[in-house]
């Protein structure tokens, strides 16, 4: 598979010091432009149709990272016509993100890694197809980063294993994606070119964060992102009969 160039660092607006709001603003819409022509070349140069992310974890050694990495293996194995997907990441040493890249890698899937300057000495800049680094927040700073607008919204699905504080806020930043689509899909139900919800598979039995999902209850309307029943899903092969089922291949 011939990948165009896969180091991309998101360029980052001019300081909060510029006196014209108006060139703050078009310096960060540029910004943000570049990001999504770069994402959209890469996806067509690669045949991708559906990007899905693996989130949860932080144990790269030990029970669970070997849970981990036999449900991931699973879930690849699971998927129909894998060759239309890219699998995304956080981007960084450890975890789900570095063993869900590195066994992407050896099935020849395309990779993307999402990741904050602020982790950049963690980031897996040689293993990821494409990577996609944020630039850090306009005021103050932050040890772990702010790229979670950026990688919730190039999703079609998401796989959750276990997880902590991060991983929660991609997947609260993912349902209140969801909410949005619904409210305008409830709007316009016969327009077909709004976007779908972001499909959930949290791994019941991983603990924490997918447990969470399992168990929480939803006051709003997040459209049918989730399996039915919620905790349905136990495996890799299980979550993968749910993405092909919510995203079908494109023959």
């Amino acid at each position: 598979m011939s990948l165009p160039d896969r180091h991309y660092h998101m360029p980052v607006g001019p300081s909060i010091e510029m006196s014209s709001q108006d060139q703050l603003s078009h310096s960060v819409e540029a910004a943000r432009q570049a990001t999504a022509d770069k994402i959209q070349s890469f996806l067509q140069a690669n045949g991708i149709r559906y990007v899905i992310a693996l989130i949860g974890d932080s144990a790269t050694e030990g029970p669970i990272a070997e849970r981990n990495r036999t449900i991931i293996t699973d879930f690849f194995d699971g998927l129909m016509a894998p060759e239309q997907y890219a699998i995304q990441t956080g981007g960084t040493q450890g975890g789900v993100p570095e063993i869900g890249t590195l066994l992407a890698k050896e099935r020849s899937l395309p990779t993307i890694g999402v990741y904050p300057g602020a982790v950049r000495k963690y980031a897996l800049e040689d293993s990821a197809d494409l990577v996609i680094e944020t630039p850090d927040i306009l005021y103050g700073r932050t040890s772990f980063g702010s790229e979670t607008p950026t990688f919730v919204n190039l999703l079609d699905g998401a796989v959750v294993l276990g997880g902590s504080y991060g991983t929660r806020v991609e997947v609260s930043t993912i349902l209140r994606t969801n909410k949005s689509r619904q409210d305008a899909l409830r709007s316009s139900p016969a327009d077909a070119t709004l976007p779908r919800p972001i499909y959930l598979a949290p791994i019941n039995g991983t603990g924490r964060v997918a447990e969470e999902l399992v168990g929480m209850p939803l006051y709003e309307d997040v459209g049918d992102c989730f399996p039915t029943p919620r905790g349905r899903i136990t495996s890799g092969l299980g979550a993968a009969a749910f993405i092909n089922q919510k995203l079908p291949p494109i023959r």
